[in-house]
């Protein structure tokens, strides 16, 4: 089992549009995911956000974590960036490739 957790790096805004202050543009994020092995994986992206709803606006100020998690739940795919974490961290366990060092005499 992966536990996921959402960290918000930080947060593009417009300082004033259509009456409101501190629109919320972008979300720069990351996506980290550990299993049982203590194996981690991540990644990490910027979602623009569509103009918000005048009368669903939250104020910046009064904006929460789970908030922000939640706009990026709606606006992307969060199963395919898991899926990527979980793909990830099978490759570390079981990797498909290694680099392998050169005898000196073959170096020479």
């Amino acid at each position: 089992m992966i536990n996921f957790k959402w960290t918000i790096i930080g947060l593009d805004c417009e300082v004033s549009k259509n009456g409101l202050t501190n629109v919320v543009k972008t979300v720069h994020w990351n996506l980290s995911g550990v299993n049982e092995n203590n194996i981690s994986a991540e990644v990490y992206g910027a979602e623009i956000l569509d103009d918000p709803n005048i009368e669903n606006f939250k104020d910046f100020d009064n904006l929460e974590k789970q908030d922000i998690i939640d706009w990026l739940n709606a606006n992307m795919d969060v199963a395919v960036l898991e899926e990527n974490i979980a793909q990830q961290i099978i490759l570390i366990e079981n990797p498909t490739m290694v680099t392998l060092q050169l005898k000196n005499e073959i170096i020479s």
